[in-house]
């Protein structure tokens, strides 16, 4: 919908990584901009180790500081034609659900916090407490607040030392 994502996407390169990079994908299942199915392909190329969950209800501003406020004042932008000729700005609006339709700001923050903070305790602190909560039952354990994330299977395995 939005033009240059795609393109974007041809910037990154997994050709070249010449070291493991372990990688954690999360996704706003309701994103009209940067589209879950495009993250999983993006996640399906990525070498091991690698995550991908899908927080739903979540839409493109809910990873950033006043989501909320954010998301809305795009959302009525685009809905009010916001110039740009280059796309149908309209139409982005309207995919776009109102916010109070979409999980709240505080349950994509705690996702994103929980998330990224275990990712990186993980692999670059060697935390093992980390590693078991990434590998516990991640759905369950957010179903458990009221926040519904979906999580592929962790894939651990695929990489062998110096070779790409």
């Amino acid at each position: 919908m939005v033009p240059g994502i795609a393109e974007m996407a041809g910037w990154l390169r997994f050709d070249d990584w010449l070291r493991r990079v372990p990688t954690f994908v999360l996704a706003g299942e309701a994103d009209p901009i940067i589209k879950v199915e495009d993250l999983r392909e993006l996640y399906d190329q990525l070498r091991a180790p690698k995550r991908f969950a899908s927080l739903r209800g979540a839409g493109h501003w809910h990873f950033n500081d006043n989501a909320e406020a954010g998301h809305e004042t795009f959302r009525q932008m685009y809905l009010t034609s916001f110039p740009d000729d280059s796309f149908d700005t309209r139409a982005l609006g309207v995919a776009m659900r109102p916010f109070a339709e979409l999980c709240s700001e505080g349950h994509a923050a705690d996702t994103q916090r929980a998330l990224c903070l275990a990712h990186m305790d993980a692999h670059l602190k060697d935390s093992r407490a980390a590693e078991l909560f990434l590998d516990d039952d991640l759905a369950q354990t957010f179903a458990r607040r009221g926040i519904d994330l979906e999580v592929a299977p962790a894939v651990h395995t695929g990489y062998v030392a110096g070779v790409l």
